[in-house]
């Protein structure tokens, strides 16, 4: 998540700087697959973000311990630099639900 906020931030100061919206757009998607990459490496869903697996384990109740302190930090650190509250939370992706993600995983069996 540190390494999203900080590839954010640099594309985010170089697209004001030099005026390109899709500097921008790069830089916010490239931030998303090292996001996705690092929570697949942390054993977690494909595409799924970090901040959607704690807003999900928390969502769920049954987070482990220091989840709820790391979500909160996320939200703080989301709010001061990109003015996006509840972060955690609306990054949790409700369309997909939580058993379609286990068809999705079907085909890494094989």
């Amino acid at each position: 998540m540190l390494v999203q906020l900080v590839f954010g931030a640099v594309f985010a100061a170089i697209g004001t700087l030099f005026g390109s919206l899709s500097l921008f757009t790069y830089g916010y998607r490239i931030a998303l697959s090292v996001d996705q990459l690092l929570n697949t490496l942390l054993l977690g869903f494909p595409d799924e973000s970090i901040s959607g697996r704690v807003g999900r384990a928390i969502e769920t109740g049954r987070p482990r311990a220091g989840i709820r302190e790391f979500g909160a930090t996320l939200d703080w650190l989301f709010d001061f630099f990109f003015g996006d509250e509840d972060h955690v939370q609306e990054s949790i992706e409700r369309e997909e639900g939580f058993n379609n993600r286990f068809e999705e995983l079907k085909f890494y069996k094989d």
